[in-house]
């Protein structure tokens, strides 16, 4: 390695040699992670002797060799110069902020280039994704599937293609939340090209990451390696709509063998788009209708909204059921199925506790049976 070439980029002497392993021809993601698994750090494969590297990375004698020559110095700069001119990030296996669910999966990617702001490393994600042929019936539920699984602070990660993942990308971009897009393509490259302003959207409110190089063009064979991104990201993935042949089906899979839950939303049995999801169902996928199905399966409890110091002072006037209602608002309001589900009270009473607290002034209602606090 030509250690003056390297010497004066911008990013750190780790992220030099990760990206420079990663591109020696033969390595791929498995061989690369068995390495870093037993070296720990990428400099110390380099400076493994011949013998050791082919016996940890179990690879022949030749490639041995090729890792102790080196990687391509003028290669991995040309890579880096892009990143700089194109505004696109980089964060390796050995960076602490490395999405923490993805480094358990078989074989994660050795690096990620992202653009925006990466979601904490734990951060609870769940990705949501289905045809792209969406129908009216699978674009409404996963507009309502994703604005709840937002309202109870998970990031949505989709795999950015037009119809269900668009929509949902773009749904969490409303309810103001954070959302993912992983690429199959160099993060230059907009595909589908009409998603150009909701890439720009989704770069503002969460990030786009891909495991392909700058100028990589979105070939097919890459779109089956970013599904296992999108599983291995995610705590469960949600397929809405999927025909028999769908790429969401691949995801699945994808999900199953990384231990991740997978769940189906049931279509009409004489439409052709949910045919994958409903034969999903059949093989054991969990069938579901309603944020709470996910959130249950996945333990993962709703998040409750913040309370300021004047809203602590009017609870504080309120008793039991009320009070508990009250702290599971917030101003922007809440559907009336969500708010039962989070305090555990019965519909009839919950109605009848609602309507005292608005004749009292506590809460109000607004379109689409959500409640507000005042």
């Amino acid at each position: 390695m030509n250690e003056s070439s390297i010497q004066d980029n911008p990013y750190g002497k780790h992220i030099v040699d990760v990206l420079g392993l990663s591109l020696i021809p033969g390595i791929g993601e498995v061989r690369f992670n068995r390495l870093l698994k037993h070296f720990k750090r990428v400099s110390d494969v380099f400076n493994a002797e011949v013998e050791v590297l082919a016996e940890v990375g179990r690879i022949s004698r030749k490639m041995a060799e090729s890792i102790k020559r080196g990687y391509d110095c003028a290669e991995v700069q040309k890579i880096l110069a892009k990143l700089s001119n194109a505004g696109i990030k980089i964060v390796t296996m050995e960076d602490a902020d490395y999405p923490g669910k993805l480094r358990e999966i078989y074989d994660p990617p050795p690096v990620l280039y992202f653009a925006g702001d990466m979601p904490s490393a734990n951060a609870p994600s769940v990705a949501v994704i289905g045809s792209r042929k969406a129908s009216s019936y699978g674009k409404s539920m996963t507009e309502r599937i994703t604005a709840e699984l937002v309202a109870a602070g998970m990031v949505i990660v989709s795999g950015f293609a037009r119809g269900i993942d668009s929509v949902a990308h773009s749904t969490a971009i409303e309810n103001r939340g954070k959302t993912i897009a992983v690429m199959g393509c160099g993060l230059d490259i907009i595909y589908p090209s009409e998603n150009k302003q909701l890439y720009e959207k989704i770069i503002r409110s969460g990030c786009a990451i891909t495991e392909f190089k700058p100028g990589t063009p979105p070939e097919a064979g890459n779109f089956p390696k970013r599904n296992r991104i999108i599983s291995g990201i995610s705590a469960g993935v949600v397929i809405i709509e999927a025909a028999q042949k769908s790429g969401a089906l691949l995801t699945a899979r994808h999900a199953l063998d990384q231990g991740r839950e997978v769940f189906a939303v049931p279509g009409p049995a004489n439409s052709a788009s949910s045919e994958g999801t409903n034969k999903l169902i059949k093989s054991g996928a969990k069938m579901t209708t309603s944020v709470a199905d996910i959130l249950e399966e996945l333990r993962i409890q709703f998040k409750t909204p913040p309370i300021s110091q004047s809203e602590k002072r009017k609870m504080e006037s309120l008793d039991g059921d009320q009070k508990l209602i009250y702290q599971n608002l917030d101003e922007n309001g809440v559907q009336i199925d969500r708010l039962a589900a989070l305090v555990s009270v019965a519909m009839p009473k919950l109605l009848g506790l609602l309507l005292e607290m608005e004749l009292s002034g506590y809460v109000r209602t607004l379109p689409g049976k959500r409640y507000a606090r005042v």
